[in-house]
């Protein structure tokens, strides 16, 4: 009877080891998030990026990489909209397009992502 006790127990460890580290694996996804750049980092290829909730996150501050194609054209205070992957715990962005606020009315959603991102508004 011990023996098959033991078993038991040996068998119930690994099975409830099982969800675990398929959670693990599995943390996270790609996501769309809009939010508006707090600070840029170059050196680094990092932003943090202030956004609204999401899906699966409360509303809140967040460090990003963006693609070094995209990372000249940042600037703190943007909004941005991206494809953020989750799985990272750094999110690395990709899809970054900035919005522009349409007719200069600060009270105006942010309405239009454009891709390219031109130096200067």
């Amino acid at each position: 009877m011990r023996f098959g006790v033991g078993v038991l127990v040996v068998l119930g460890a690994l099975v409830s080891g099982f969800p675990a580290a398929l959670g693990q694996e599995q943390r996270g996804y790609l996501m769309p998030v809009v939010g508006r750049v707090i600070s840029v980092d170059r050196a680094s290829g990092r932003i943090v990026l202030h956004h609204g909730m999401l899906e699966t996150v409360d509303a809140g501050d967040v460090t990003c990489t963006v693609p070094a194609d995209r990372m000249r054209y940042i600037e703190p205070g943007m909004e941005l909209s991206a494809t953020a992957d989750t799985r990272h715990r750094t999110w690395r962005l990709s899809d970054v397009r900035r919005f522009r606020v349409g007719g200069g009315n600060p009270s105006a959603p942010s309405g239009v992502a454009s891709a390219d991102f031109p130096s200067k508004l």
